[in-house]
């Protein structure tokens, strides 16, 4: 496995550490915790509810995108993909965009029961914040492969060697 791939892998999950470490330790500092509070000052059930409304929507789409491509597996011009050896790794890239959209919209849903605009905690906006990161990341990486499997389907013309 090449490096390239090697660090394209380990992008989002690193996304995700480093926005829950800098959520949990701006808590500490009063400076950089006012202007989020603020922010969510009596808004906290409004944006957590679009939240997981946005991430509902996301991981259905991601599990319809990975229906389809599921679908279109034995299409000839995808067995491409599984002669190279990448169909694997096409598989792993959704999958691990479900998992992450997926525990986006969880923390999300935990966040809209927990997290009080009478009694906020941090910790519940720094998860929903990482993941959200995270989430987009998956999403976005997904969108690209997606658009470039589209192309390798819908072209009529002849296959040619490295494209």
């Amino acid at each position: 496995m090449s490096v390239r791939r090697q660090l394209s892998r380990w992008v989002v999950p690193i996304v995700f550490l480093a926005s829950l470490a800098l959520g949990l330790t701006a808590q500490q500092f009063p400076v950089l915790a006012i202007p989020v509070q603020g922010f969510f000052q009596d808004r906290r059930g409004t944006v957590y509810g679009a939240m997981l409304g946005l991430f509902g929507s996301l991981l259905g789409f991601v599990l319809a995108t990975l229906a389809i491509v599921i679908g279109y597996v034995h299409h000839p011009r995808l067995q491409v993909l599984a002669d190279s050896g990448q169909l694997r790794p096409l598989l792993r890239l959704y999958v691990s965009s479900t998992r992450w959209t997926a525990a986006a919209a969880l923390s999300t849903m935990v966040a809209l029961l927990a997290d009080r605009d009478t009694a906020p905690n941090g910790l519940f906006f720094s998860v929903c914040g990482a993941t959200l990161l995270a989430a987009v990341l998956s999403v976005g990486r997904l969108l690209s492969v997606t658009g470039r499997i589209v192309n390798i389907v819908a072209d009529t013309g002849p296959r040619l060697p490295g494209r």
